[in-house]
């Protein structure tokens, strides 16, 4: 090989070799700018919705406030306890609602795939316990409020959907359309007389589960006017502890529990929950109820002790959505349950849930209705169904 061949193979070599250096050089840059991109993007905005929730009774906690430690900004939870916020690395989250512990979350903690838990402050600390006459007070002005607004007759069209799961299985559904007509509103708080008769019903079943195997249903089908929850004595009253959650200018909540001293005994058993009250018309927009764990257990304690009983209940809630005319719109009943005999697993979840709309005069169907039988459950009773029900009850359902 000539001499002058080899310096020129060397000199091709080394700028070969500069080409990858130059080369690596450029993929390193373009790798580190996309990985700063990709990086500084998750750091920017990450939206992430949260639910939070009573540790004790595993309702959700609306309204409370949810600020960006360090800065200026936040967010409010909705009425369902539910919010949304864009989180980022690094930043810290403090939520705060009167009656609980403040809690404050990291990035990390704020990402986690599970519903944030919070803690109630100790009664005799809570800045804004109210005294039970006091509430009441409150309470019964909104109910009395609302209850003016009620005129008879009433023409409702209730769409009601009822379910039994068994460990997230179907085990019967039923489907109904309800016409109600409200004859007469009786006393603040008391109900209405009043007729009701099927449109439609349809049963589903599941092969697996046949229906014999549901021993009870505690939800009844109709139309419930006028039946705000009161409180059943002054005496019962005593043994709530109440506190005010004033969320802006427009809406306040009452909320309630028993208090933490009380021990039920017979048939004493003590809701919690929330009244949703409009500011400006002091009507009501909404109640919740539900029963908490130490009410349940003393359920199941009475239960153990019932050789007739059968189911250990393990979550009971109720909700209802007022109309600005006092009418209910919508009524979500839950109650969960074990059976005696069953596996330590087993999970019952009864649910009724109805959509109601109302006309000023008495609707007009060309289909043939038939009395409801009010003290029977619909997954009980026998179907009635015609072509056009299940278009008409999925446009009403859907229609809130």
């Amino acid at each position: 090989m000539s001499p002058l061949f080899s310096l020129l193979n060397k000199e091709l070599i080394r700028r070969v070799m500069k080409c990858k250096l130059i080369i690596s050089s450029c993929l390193m840059k373009t790798t580190l700018l996309v990985l700063s991109v990709f990086l500084s993007f998750f750091s920017i905005a990450q939206p992430v919705s949260k639910k939070l929730v009573d540790r004790e009774t595993g309702s959700s906690v609306p309204f409370a406030n949810v600020s960006f430690v360090g800065n200026n900004g936040g967010t409010m939870a909705d009425e369902d306890g539910i919010f949304s916020v864009s989180a980022k690395m690094g930043q810290r989250y403090r939520i705060t609602q009167v009656g609980y512990c403040p809690i404050e979350l990291s990035y990390e903690q704020l990402m986690e795939p599970k519903e944030i838990l919070m803690d109630e402050v100790n009664t005799e600390i809570n800045p804004v316990i109210v005294s039970a006459d006091a509430a009441r007070k409150d309470i019964l002005r909104a109910i009395d409020s609302t209850y003016k607004l009620l005129k008879a007759p009433l023409y409702l069209t209730c769409y009601q959907q009822d379910r039994v799961e068994v460990n997230n299985q179907m085990v019967v559904e039923a489907k109904a359309i309800i016409a109600a007509k409200i004859i007469t509103i009786l006393s603040p708080s008391k109900g209405n007389s009043g007729s009701y008769k099927l449109e439609g019903l349809s049963v589903a079943h599941s092969p697996n589960f046949p229906v014999d195997t549901v021993s009870t249903f505690r939800f009844l089908p109709g139309v419930y006017v006028n039946s705000f929850l009161v409180g059943a004595s002054k005496k019962d009253d005593s043994n709530l502890v109440y506190s005010y959650l004033n969320v802006n200018d427009s809406i306040i909540v009452i909320s309630f529990r028993p208090k933490k001293s009380f021990i039920p005994r017979g048939h004493s058993i003590l809701t919690s929950g929330r009244f949703f009250i409009d500011k400006k018309s002091w009507r009501m927009l909404r109640i919740d109820t539900e029963l908490s764990s130490a009410m349940l257990s003393y359920i199941r304690e009475s239960v153990a002790n019932r050789k007739k009983a059968k189911e250990y209940y393990l979550e009971y809630s109720t909700s209802t959505t007022y109309s600005n005319l006092g009418i209910p719109v919508r009524v979500k009943r839950l109650m969960a349950y074990s059976l005696k005999g069953d596996s330590t697993n087993a999970r019952w979840v009864c649910t009724s849930d109805q959509v109601l709309s109302n006309s000023r005069e008495q609707p007009k169907t060309a289909s043939e209705k038939k009395k409801l039988n009010k003290y029977k459950a619909l997954i009980f009773q026998t179907a009635s169904t015609t072509p056009e029900f299940e278009f008409q009850f999925s446009r009403g359902f859907k229609a809130e």
